[in-house]
């Protein structure tokens, strides 16, 4: 049973329990956000952040570390009510200040243009909500090593590491790959500065900034935070949805004065980028910048910030990943390759400055002391290793799987324009997030789930039985029919089916019978046993043609794909092939 159907039973169950007379309260309760997207085009995978403060108003005893958030494709409360599906999101909390309370829920979520979806936060007791929550996979990392000289963050996609000295500069992992890979490359003995088919240290930074770190612009010149009275560092958080780093530095000095400086990156799950956020103390009147290093021969392009989009994005494509090896000897860029990098500064008075001889530099928006900016990376190697299997599904890869490299996506300078245009309406037109409840309440159930079933006769529960199996054998017919019975093998060809989708109950279409084929089998010959309807001769006929002949290829449980088709089948018709059919194999 999946997680999200225990959690749909946990909340009717608190239901009832809140109907009894001052039993118990409810041991689970939920709180109704809606979710929309502003844009006319699809958000893959929308970041969403909710502030704890704003849920504890309206619910005091809300915990959002033992939170579960599900959704459906509901878009009202009415039609939530009536929703039978939902799906689970991955989630994490984060304390962003170490007070050793979380600040803010997030997790991601796909839209559709326009699309208003219902979200569902339940909480309750920790034992109870840490059972039914899911593991989620890891998507995010964060590591820091003397191996790095700092500190560095990562996604599936892209990784980073700030210098954490006098350089203050950002460096970039490109990955072939996706995958998590800080690990490796911080490992003792590896070198990441050579080839490999995951990824390697693709960025040349000399006495730059590096990509996207902050710095000062002081009479036409850049001036990195190197002279500072303290620096420190700490990951803030690393989970399946997001990682957010951050240093602090004292006494900055910098044009005359001395700036606190606190710079915040926050990388999230499946992004090509992370954020940069800003807080300086002390920089009034200070022109602070950040940007890339300057290469030749790259492609520009700008875009002003506007009404609708208040930001400005500043792009380059080109030739600026450096050739494999240690950085003394690695000195020219490859004339190959192309790494597309961007800076997208939030504020309408963001803009460009003037570049200095080592930088391409872009000045965004300060406020309060306060600015941010989202940094962007492509490189056009990527997914240039990816794997994929031949065996047709994660069951047959145990059993007999090889890899294989998936086709290439082109990546190009029009694509990475493409990325950053995207980003910049994802950044400047965040998706809404609307707080419904007024107060946490148990979850009810469906209404039609509400009314008292009667109970079913046996003919009754028979027809049922007849309705699912007429259908399925109606859609997968034609499906099984396409391959010649003496071709279709326990791996090839199509016809079967073992596992059902979650959202849609419908079977997942696989190749070969595998070890289950035979269960649908048995139980259209069953049926036919019952019913005596020919359809259900005609069907098990069909689908067992397919298992004849072939029990001696099948290395184990022959039992299962012999008995429930070929005994069956022999039992009720005495036909000679599965008799022969029910007795062969090599565990007979």
């Amino acid at each position: 049973m999946s997680k999200y159907i225990l959690i749909i039973l946990l909340l009717v169950g608190s239901l009832l329990w809140s109907a009894r007379p001052a039993v118990a309260a409810p041991r689970i309760k939920v709180l109704k956000l809606s979710i929309t997207n502003p844009t006319d085009e699809t958000r893959a995978h929308e970041n969403i952040v909710v502030n704890v403060a704003d849920l504890k108003r309206i619910a005091p005893d809300f915990k959002a570390g033992d939170a579960i958030v599900t959704t459906s494709d509901a878009a009202t409360l009415e039609e939530d009510a009536r929703t039978l599906q939902t799906i689970e999101l991955p989630s994490q909390a984060d304390d962003l200040d170490g007070d050793n309370k979380y600040d803010e829920l997030v997790f991601q979520i796909e839209l559709k243009p326009k699309q208003t979806r219902i979200v569902t936060i339940a909480y309750g007791d920790t034992a109870t909500m840490q059972r039914l929550r899911s593991d989620y996979p890891r998507r995010t990392a964060a590591r820091f090593t003397m191996k790095f000289d700092g500190l560095a963050w990562e996604s599936e996609a892209s990784a980073w590491r700030i210098y954490f000295d006098k350089r203050n500069a950002i460096d970039m992992f490109g990955k072939r790959r996706p995958g998590l890979y800080l690990e490796m490359f911080g490992a003792p003995e590896y070198v990441y500065h050579w080839e490999s088919p995951l990824g390697r240290d693709i960025y040349r930074i000399g006495d730059a900034i590096g990509i996207g770190s902050v710095a000062a612009l002081v009479d036409g010149k850049v001036v990195k935070v190197s002279d500072v009275a303290e620096r420190k560092w700490r990951i803030i958080s690393a989970g399946p949805v997001r990682v957010i780093v951050e240093l602090t530095y004292k006494g900055w000095k910098v044009g005359g004065r001395e700036i606190n400086l606190t710079s915040r990156m926050t990388q999230w799950a499946g992004k090509h980028g992370f954020e940069h956020r800003i807080t300086a103390d002390g920089a009034n009147g200070l022109t602070l910048v950040t940007g890339v290093v300057r290469h030749p021969g790259l492609q520009e392009k700008t875009f002003a910030p506007t009404a609708t989009e208040p930001a400005l994005a500043r792009l380059w494509w080109g030739p600026q990943v450096e050739e494999e090896g240690p950085p003394a000897t690695a000195i020219h860029n490859l004339p190959d390759q192309n790494l597309g990098l961007a800076i997208i500064a939030t504020g309408a008075e963001s803009k460009v400055p003037g570049d200095d001889p080592l930088n391409l530099l872009v000045q965004p928006q300060f406020t309060n002391g306060q600015a941010s900016w989202y940094v962007l990376g492509l490189w056009d190697q990527e997914n240039s290793d990816n794997l994929l299997t031949t065996a047709g599904g994660a069951e047959n890869k145990a059993r007999q799987g090889s890899l294989v490299l998936a086709p290439n996506a082109p990546v190009t300078f029009a694509a990475f324009v493409d990325l950053v245009r995207q980003t910049m309406r994802r950044v400047t037109q965040p998706a809404r997030v609307e707080i419904l409840s007024r107060e946490a309440v148990a979850q009810s159930a469906p209404p039609d789930t509400l009314r008292p079933a009667r109970t079913k006769t046996y003919t009754e529960a028979i027809d049922l039985l007849k309705q699912s199996a007429e259908r399925t054998a109606t859609k997968w017919e034609p499906i099984v029919s396409r391959t010649p019975a003496a071709q279709l093998t326990r791996d090839q060809g199509l016809g079967f089916f073992s596992e059902g989708e979650n959202q849609t109950g419908e079977w997942k279409e696989q190749k070969g019978f595998y070890w289950t084929g035979s269960f649908w089998v048995g139980e259209l010959w069953l049926l036919y046993e019952k019913t005596k309807d020919e359809r259900f001769r005609r069907w098990a006929e069909l689908w067992n043609a397919t298992l004849l002949g072939k029990e001696m290829t099948e290395n184990h449980d022959t039992g299962f794909l012999n008995y429930y088709s070929s005994v069956f089948g022999y039992r009720l018709t005495k036909a000679p092939q599965y008799r022969e059919g029910g007795c062969a194999g090599p565990n007979v």
